[in-house]
């Protein structure tokens, strides 16, 4: 697959366990990142109004040792 939908699957997965657990994914992802002043997020979970915590995916194809940083 191309497009960067491929994790789509994953991500929805993780947003039905965040509601599970009583909290829930922010309906805009898009926060200040380290390297950059925004970055777009797979998933913000909030909690009262706070971010309480951050997810992004990654998928990695190939040599182990060629990603072992990522």
């Amino acid at each position: 697959m191309t497009g960067g939908t491929h994790l789509n699957a994953v991500r929805d997965l993780i947003h039905q366990v965040i509601r599970d657990g009583g909290l829930e994914p922010a309906p805009s992802s898009k926060l200040p990142g380290y390297y950059r002043a925004t970055k777009n997020w797979d998933t913000v979970v909030m909690h009262g109004g706070v971010v309480a915590g951050i997810i992004e995916l990654k998928s990695h194809v190939g040599s182990f040792g060629n990603n072992l940083n990522n």
